[in-house]
């Protein structure tokens, strides 16, 4: 939280006296998933997909920069299937999206940008194919507080790498990478305390390629 409290403090010192454009974003995503050593001799990526949407404003900077600044719902889905067999499972994800991104508009219809985005989950399940499942949590500060039938994840911080090019004056289509730094499932120590991601070995994490579409007001 800190880390982004900063960029948006460095975002909001940076402006220029022209206003703020106000728009909408939406994409769907593929997600390649990377599954740790100690995983992978039994299980391997299936199927994994993402959507997402909201607001955004582009701050500008001066005629060439801007930062796009906004919220965001995503819903994606980790697939994982057993190794030379068919029995799958998914995680289902529903996180809120809080990212900052500086764009450089390289000419009047193509731009591109290098951001980060904080994803904080908010609720979420792990499902089998018979439809029974555990609930997915954000990890709280104590083992204890988890319960029963949960498995804590962790929020996840996000590189984003953006193309956009402008179809319209006020619409423009969007190619971007999401790099997830860490693994989602969460880790406590011994005496029960949160102690972040697990370990790379044991945990899941993903690399997003989306379509969109960016319009403005």
């Amino acid at each position: 939280m800190k880390r982004l409290s900063l960029l948006i403090a460095l975002s909001v010192s940076l402006v220029s006296a022209e206003p703020v454009k106000w728009g909408f974003q939406a994409g769907v995503g593929y997600n390649f998933l990377s599954l740790g050593s100690s995983m992978t001799s039994t299980t391997e990526s299936a199927f994994s997909f993402g959507f997402s949407g909201g607001p955004v404003a582009a701050i500008p900077v001066n005629p060439k920069v801007d930062i796009a600044l906004g919220p965001s719902l995503l819903w994606d889905d980790y697939g994982i299937k057993q190794k030379g067999g068919s029995s799958t499972a998914d995680f289902r994800i529903l996180w809120l999206g809080l990212g900052v991104a500086p764009t450089l508009h390289i000419t009047e219809d193509v731009s591109i940008r290098i951001g980060y985005e904080w994803d904080i989950p908010l609720t979420g399940s792990l499902k089998g194919e018979t439809g029974s499942g555990i609930d997915l949590k954000w990890a709280p500060e104590k083992a204890s507080d988890v319960g029963s039938n949960t498995l804590p994840i962790v929020s996840m911080h996000n590189i984003l790498l953006g193309l956009a090019y402008n179809v319209t004056p006020s619409t423009a289509l969007d190619l971007q990478l999401k790099f997830g730094m860490r693994g989602i499932v969460a880790d406590y120590n011994s005496s029960g305390t949160y102690n972040g991601a697990a370990s790379a070995s044991s945990n899941i994490s993903a690399t997003q390629l989306r379509l969109g579409f960016a319009n403005a007001f």
